[in-house]
């Protein structure tokens, strides 16, 4: 019985977070923010593929998806053109954010209004004090380095939309 009163508990939740999705994106996405360019890293797989997919059912804007994966950025930038916004460009780009010269050459031509950098990974299970250098080197390059060079290679053009 608990686990029926817990599915229907978040089930009901689902569906006020869904009107609530709904009323703004055709209150103020629509108009604020047509024409406008999202960027979104690691969008390939899990919570990243998860949020690109929801963000583009109730968003009005273009769509620049970055991961290493370029047959998943394919396949992701085919759904979201789905969602029929005829308007709206998406563009897959396979990027690796821990290369910091392709990053700046990926995004020297894209004006970025808003970015979603989400590109993120953790090597192993090991407990923190565990963890062999090479996986904390690997971490560390990606999660913060990767960061880092994908904010500093887009906000210069953030800088003017603003």
């Amino acid at each position: 019985p608990s686990t029926t009163v817990k599915k229907q508990a978040a089930d009901k939740h689902q569906i006020q977070i869904n009107s609530v999705k709904h009323e703004s994106h055709e209150t103020s996405s629509t108009n604020r923010h047509a024409g406008k360019n999202l960027v979104r890293t690691e969008t390939s797989s899990g919570i990243g593929r998860a949020c690109a997919l929801e963000f583009a059912q109730h968003t009005n804007v273009n769509r620049v998806v970055v991961a290493r994966r370029l047959d998943h950025l394919h396949t992701l930038r085919d759904e979201i053109a789905a969602f029929n916004y005829p308007q709206v460009k998406v563009t897959a780009i396979q990027l690796d954010v821990t290369d910091r010269s392709a990053v700046f050459s990926a995004f020297k031509d894209i004006e970025v209004d808003v970015l979603v950098n989400n590109a993120g990974l953790a090597v192993g299970v090991d407990h923190v004090a565990d963890i062999p250098e090479d996986s904390f080197d690997t971490m560390f390059a990606v999660n913060v380095k990767g960061a880092m060079n994908v904010m500093q290679a887009c906000l210069p053009s953030m800088k003017v939309s603003f």
